[in-house]
């Protein structure tokens, strides 16, 4: 579980990714202009992640278990799901950004299963 991987580095890629997606969305798309959002002026921000939280045991599979998770990304909490290899880490991370779901039918993890499965069967 959790005592193979450095939480740390476990946290920084984790923040830092969907940190990353989630800048995205605010303020609202209107208000930002492409060169606000683009790669390039991303990667020249510093954002801020903590606190990331094992929130529940949400599957398992024989190579990976899944887990519901939370962040703390400057004022935001973000959610999102983890799966975690089973075996010894480190291991590579794999960040899905699976686009604009409409928050009244959102739910955690939605989208790309398949893409999860696979990742997280390899050893991401």
């Amino acid at each position: 579980m959790i005592s193979t991987l450095s939480k740390r580095s476990l946290l920084l890629y984790f923040s830092l990714a969907l940190t990353f997606f989630s800048c995205l969305s605010i303020p609202s798309a209107s208000a930002l202009t492409p060169a606000e959002v683009s790669l390039d002026a991303l990667a020249q921000q510093k954002f801020n992640g903590s606190n990331l939280k094992l929130i529940k045991k949400i599957g398992s599979a024989n190579k990976y278990t899944k887990y519901q998770v939370s962040y703390l990304s400057e004022k935001l909490i973000i959610s999102g799901v983890l799966y975690i290899p089973k075996g010894k880490g480190p291991f590579p991370v794999a960040v899905l950004g699976h686009g604009y779901i409409d928050p009244k039918i959102y739910v955690n993890g939605q989208g790309m299963k398949r893409e999860q499965n696979y990742l997280a069967s390899n050893g991401f």
